[in-house]
C-alpha cells in the first residue's frame, strides 16, 4: 500500500485523480469526498505545491452543486497559494 511506502504525494495525486474521474461522470459528491482525502494528505506531509491544484478542483466540484459560498473560498484559497509559488 501506498501509505506503508510513505508515498504520500502518489497516493494524493492518485485520490485527485480518482475525484476528477467522479467529476467527469458528474458525481460530485465522490469527487469532493476523494479531492479532500487528497487535500488532507498534502497538508498532513507538506506537499504545498498541490495544494492549489486541490483547492481549484474543490471550488469547481462546489461550484457545481451550487454551493457557491463553499465554491468561492476554495477558490480563495487555491488562487492564495498560486502567488506564494
Amino acid at each position: 500500500m501506498l501509505e506503508e511506502t510513505q508515498e504520500f504525494e502518489s497516493l494524493a495525486t492518485a485520490y485527485n485523480s480518482l475525484g476528477g474521474i467522479y467529476y467527469n461522470t458528474f458525481n460530485f459528491d465522490r469527487t469532493i469526498l476523494f479531492t479532500q482525502k487528497a487535500n488532507d494528505i498534502a497538508k498532513r506531509y507538506d506537499l504545498n505545491q498541490h495544494l492549489g491544484l486541490f483547492h481549484n478542483n474543490l471550488s469547481g466540484a462546489y461550484r457545481q452543486q451550487k454551493r457557491y459560498g463553499l465554491a468561492l473560498s476554495h477558490a480563495f484559497k487555491a488562487l492564495e497559494i498560486s502567488t506564494t509559488f
